[in-house]
Formats: structure tokens, sequence, C-alpha cells
């Protein structure tokens, strides 16, 4: 979680990568979904960040990649 008043973060929880070796997180500008990069087992996996705890929750969906190790977010426009 963010201090409002600080900016400093807070441990909220621990979660697994759900995949081995995650090398790259990256949180999509509207702060909805957590993106981890799982070097070893190839893939990125979402997470679902609650916007009122910052508490993680696996969506179940993957992306399929050799050995991911950075994620970029690119605009659509």
């Amino acid at each position: 979680q963010i201090d409002e008043s600080t900016g400093r973060l807070s441990l909220v929880d621990i979660v697994p990568s759900l995949g081995k070796n995650p090398q790259y997180l990256a949180i999509t500008p509207d702060s909805s979904l957590l993106l981890c990069a799982n070097e070893e087992s190839h893939q990125v996996v979402t997470f679902q960040i609650d916007d009122k705890t910052g508490n993680l929750e696996a969506t179940g969906e993957q992306i399929d990649l050799n050995s991911p190790t950075c994620i970029m977010l690119l605009s659509a426009s």
C-alpha cells in the first residue's frame, strides 16, 4: 500500500509468482493488473490488484514466451 502523506510503500502480502525465476514485474497504467515475467517457466502471469487492499489474485491468464526477462507496456495510441 502507499501512504498518501509520505508516498512510502508498505508490505501487503507475499504471493507466489506461479512460475520459476521471476525476473520482472510491471503494473498496468490503470493499476488494475500486475504482470510477472517468469524466465525459467517461460511465461508472463497476470494478477488482479485489489484497489482497496492492494492484494493480488491470479487471473488464470498467462502468456507463454521463451524466457521472458523484461516487460514493456506500450500505449495503444
